[in-house]
């Protein structure tokens, strides 16, 4: 390479990072709006949304009535109705009858275990892991 092309692109690389500093020392110095603002009450985490860990008492709710709207959005029955007709094809080779036992592993909010459930499948489980971070 040149050596006045080595010296021009020398240059403008430490011009690159002359602005660049320049830039994070002007955002350091910047309050972000996401933050507490200096003015805040002195315990500002009593604003903030309770969490599922809380342990205060909550009302025990049916899965039915958790679900209702789910249930009856038209998502949730087009993925039915697909399970439905994946499982009918199944159930056509002969390989799923009514008495058989069935686990869903990673069933997420269920409706593949509903689709076998709707079809007669009387022996039906599904699996869901959640990983929560206790501190």
């Amino acid at each position: 390479m040149e050596r006045h092309i080595r010296r021009f692109l020398n240059k403008l690389s430490f011009a690159s990072i002359a602005i660049a500093t320049l830039i994070l020392i002007f955002l350091f110095l910047q309050t972000p709006q996401t933050c507490i603002p200096p003015n805040s009450p002195s315990k500002p985490h009593l604003k903030f949304l309770k969490s599922s860990y809380d342990s205060t008492p909550r009302e025990l709710v049916s899965i039915d009535k958790k679900n209702k709207r789910l249930w009856s959005s038209n998502d949730w029955k087009k993925k039915l109705s697909s399970f439905i007709n994946f499982f009918q094809s199944i159930r056509d080779l002969g390989l799923l009858h009514n008495h058989t036992k069935f686990i869903c592993v990673s069933a997420g909010a269920g409706p593949k275990v509903m689709a076998l459930s709707h079809m007669g499948v009387h022996d039906v489980t599904g699996v869901e892991l959640i990983h929560r971070l206790f501190w």
